[in-house]
């Protein structure tokens, strides 16, 4: 343009007016979206994303048709009265004023996805309140960077939507940026003066089509752990979501998407075709990945442990305890090659020779519990794709994030894509791994009904299921135990993890004498401290869900209204940090007979229940008429009693003077009667055989002479006479 002439051509005076105020709104209108999808991405559903989009293609469109009329108008307007060289440099303080805009607007949306993360850290997430005050020890210089970085860890870990929505974001603002330069300028080098404003409904297209399809395209890949999860249904728009709380505010911390039937068949598909390549890996291989996953899993125990008080609730401590006891299940599959050897037998007739081995069965299936977000997964598929299986994990809706971030480290340490998948999910993902057709075996750990629902159904369906159930562990405490030892044991076993175990002694028998250590048991509970799991110092957090407090809180007030007498009642704790967490405090119930529903149903709470006896005869006889079977320890300094105790008791595992007899991965969990369902268990030389099966081959290499056979049943190489 040449100041001193006239703007004779609506195109001059459009590439003037589009810099100005309607172009600076649509932009800002753009930004403004991607700062809210930064923000809200781990809050709005795909559904939602895509309705806010639409709805800003429509207003842009808005723009540009007010911005040709307002073009046609103010070109008459410059022409008749306002003079050219005033409208020129009106149209070069717009262009000023947009490109101030642009250098505003462009470095806050390229930081605004940090900037929301630092508002929620003052209120909106809860997670981000706790982890600031868990770290206010420190001092002020490193308070914020640790706390920053503590709460991006354990943000991202469990959602990873915000950061590549905001990378999603950004790009598309950038590219709109250029675009429009390019549509009002043209490039001269090039020949090419530009589209003009027949070209800004193209680059509205591209830019707002394009991160809204880039955006659906990564949301699709990132519903499950898998590369085969590209999925385009109508399912997809119409997600339900899980929200995992904070155990000790009952606040949501992210929300987590139901996996669709579509998805999970796409999830258990991708497990079967990587199952004809995982299944020729030699062990030793599989067995090098398995230790570098240990390692990985050891340098990331402390992020492990947060998402689990954060999610379950437990304490930080019993969240390490928790890590690690996962840990060494798979520090054990680092040496499973000898577990996989079969048998062999050779010269069985002439040149006759039978071996046997173990193969992988296919696609296995884990179903999880709530309460080790950890260990349970550690206990299933890390043994399962060792043996050559691959996998399909479905954690507790309650707690997903520890498993998708030991996924995140399988992935990491060499896993190939489609041997573990994850899907997310509760009824519905359970009937489908129970069903699918690929699914070869389930694993199952949880409560009796989900339990026995899922054992009959897969097996139903011909599957292996091996299930472990509820529980009922009774300590027989012996008069000449060692009395502190005795007393420290039962409270911690009882009381830890909220007594949210399926380990936990929840039921004392004291015989004779030692009846008397009630209240030293009484006196210990009353010391432990009832808190938010991150605090330190705290014994008991809080419970999983506020139904459960209640389902706890009820069966309290059943057993004393069925003649116990309760001794500490932990009803009612109040917490003045957490006022709104699910907490019930140490609580003990004396005198509790065989029908009292204290007794006869699994508390899952910090309840113990107590009994006396008169002999160690009449306490065999209480465990071994109650139905379940998990674990049972004795307390005592005489051999000959524990060695009467653990022949004649019916119980799968047993600790003498050992409060929560759960072997190590160099045995089996072994819980028996009522605890499981299924034969084979879990880790150890039994898991192995759970995710094999066996193939025995008979081979006759003979030089020389043929062997005849007769129409009688073979006889093993002996010729017919």
């Amino acid at each position: 343009m040449d100041p001193g002439k006239p703007l004779t051509t609506t195109g001059e005076l459009y590439a003037l007016v589009c810099l100005a105020t309607p172009y600076s709104i649509s932009n800002l209108s753009f930004y403004a979206l991607s700062m809210l999808e930064m923000i809200f991405a781990g809050h709005l559903g795909t559904a939602e994303m895509t309705a806010v989009s639409f709805s800003q293609i429509i207003f842009d469109f808005s723009i540009i048709v007010f911005t040709q009329g307002f073009n046609k108008g103010l070109n008459a307007l410059g022409s008749q009265a306002y003079g050219a060289k005033n409208l020129l440099l009106l149209g070069r303080y717009a262009q000023m004023g947009c490109l101030g805009v642009t250098l505003v607007t462009v470095p806050l949306a390229l930081s605004w996805w940090f900037i929301g993360d630092l508002l929620r850290v003052f209120g909106v997430s809860p997670a981000s309140v706790v982890l600031a005050q868990q770290y206010s020890k420190h001092s002020t210089l490193w308070l914020w960077p640790r706390l920053i970085y503590q709460y991006l860890t354990v943000y991202f870990d469990c959602q990873q939507i915000v950061l590549p929505t905001a990378i999603i974001s950004l790009t598309f603002v950038l590219v709109h940026v250029g675009m429009n330069v390019l549509v009002v300028f043209g490039v001269p080098s090039w020949g090419w003066s530009g589209m003009g404003f027949a070209g800004l409904p193209l680059v509205m297209s591209i830019t707002m089509f394009g991160r809204l399809g880039a955006f659906v395209l990564y949301m699709m890949w990132y519903r499950q752990f898998h590369v085969r999860s590209w999925v385009w249904s109508a399912e997809f728009f119409q997600t339900k979501y899980i929200l995992p709380q904070i155990r000790a505010t009952n606040e949501v911390i992210y929300q987590v998407p139901q996996a669709t039937h579509e998805e999970m068949r796409l999830a258990t598909e991708s497990a079967a075709e990587a199952f004809k390549t995982w299944k020729e890996v030699p062990v030793q291989h599989r067995q090098r990945i398995m230790l570098k996953l240990q390692a990985l899993i050891r340098d990331h125990t402390e992020e492990l442990a947060q998402s689990i008080t954060l999610e379950q609730g437990k304490t930080l401590p019993d969240a390490r305890g928790d890590v690690f006891r996962g840990l060494e299940i798979v520090e054990s599959t680092c040496n499973l090659g000898n577990h996989l050897m079969g048998e062999t037998l050779g010269n069985l007739a002439s040149s006759l020779d039978t071996y046997s081995y173990k193969q992988p069965l296919g696609v296995c299936a884990g179903i999880c519990p709530f309460n080790f977000p950890a260990m349970i997964p550690l206990w299933m598929f890390p043994v399962g794709i060792t043996c050559g299986n691959t996998y399909v994990l479905k954690p507790s809706e309650k707690d997903p994030g520890a498993s998708m971030i030991l996924a995140r480290l399988a992935k990491e340490a060499g896993v190939p894509d489609g041997v573990l998948n994850i899907i997310h999910g509760a009824h519905d993902a359970v009937n489908f791994i129970c069903d699918a057709p690929e699914v070869r075996a389930i694993s199952f750990v949880g409560g009796n009904n989900a339990g026995e629902y899922i054992h009959a159904r897969g097996t139903a369906n011909g599957k292996r299921v091996q299930a472990n159930l509820g529980a009922k562990n009774h300590a027989v405490i012996m008069p000449d135990a060692d009395k502190e030892q005795t007393v420290n044991a039962l409270a911690g076993a009882a009381f830890g993890a909220a007594g949210q175990r399926c380990m936990a002694l929840s039921v004392v028998v004291f015989v004779g004498e030692s009846k008397e250590w009630i209240h030293d048991i009484v006196a210990k509970a009353k010391t432990f401290t009832v808190n938010g799991g991150l605090e330190p110092n705290t014994d008991v957090g809080p419970l999983i869900t506020p139904e459960s407090k209640k389902r706890v809180e009820d069966l309290i007030q059943a057993g004393i209204d069925h003649g116990a007498e309760l001794l500490l009642d932990g009803r009612g704790v109040k917490v003045p940090k957490y006022p709104n967490g699910n907490f019930v405090g140490p609580t003990i119930l004396n005198n509790v007979n065989a029908t009292n529903p204290a007794y006869t149903e699994e508390l899952f709470g910090p309840v113990l229940v107590c009994t006396s006896v008169d002999s160690l005869d009449e306490a065999l006889k209480v465990i071994n008429t109650n139905p379940y079977g998990n674990g049972t320890s004795i307390f005592t300094q005489s051999g000959a009693a524990a060695r009467k105790f653990q022949h004649e008791v019916d119980a799968g595992q047993v600790g003498i003077n050992v409060p929560i007899p759960v072997p190590l991965p160099f045995f089996s969990f072994t819980g028996s009667r009522h605890s499981i369902r299924g034969d084979i268990h879990f880790y150890g030389k039994q898991g192995v055989n759970f995710f094999t099966q066996t193939k025995t081959i008979t081979a006759q290499w003979e030089f020389g002479s043929k062997t005849q056979y007769g129409t009688v049943m073979p006889t093993l190489g002996t010729k017919k006479k």
